[in-house]
């Protein structure tokens, strides 16, 4: 766990992105944010993930989608909206789609020297 705040990586040995998700997880972090405008991911089933879409092209996504920002209004009016979502969730009034549709999965990477039995 982090112990002081700022910009901290993590070495990811996998593209897989549950992996990362898990090793995120392992961290502390109580909530992960996902920006894209793509398929929706899988989440977690102990870490909220909350997906954001960035530009109003991605609405054939809005079902995955649990918030979208409006690139027309003002960067506070975006930043105040994923302030509230991220609250919401955090104290259990929202849960993120992912755990609604159980698009969820778990898996700890066995990293590059692992081996499956």
């Amino acid at each position: 766990k982090a112990r002081q705040p700022g910009l901290h990586l993590m070495e990811c040995p996998t593209q897989h992105w549950v992996e990362t998700l898990s090793g995120l997880g392992a961290t502390g972090v109580d909530l992960v944010v996902a920006c894209g405008d793509g398929p929706p991911l899988q989440g977690h089933p102990f870490i909220p993930l909350l997906q954001v879409s960035l530009s109003a092209e991605t609405r054939p996504t809005a079902q995955a989608c649990d918030l979208a920002l409006d690139p027309a209004a003002a960067e506070n009016v975006n930043a105040q909206r994923l302030y509230d979502r991220i609250g919401a969730v955090l104290s259990g009034r929202v849960r993120p789609r992912s755990m609604q549709t159980g698009n969820v999965d778990f898996q700890i990477t066995r990293g590059p020297a692992g081996i499956s039995l």
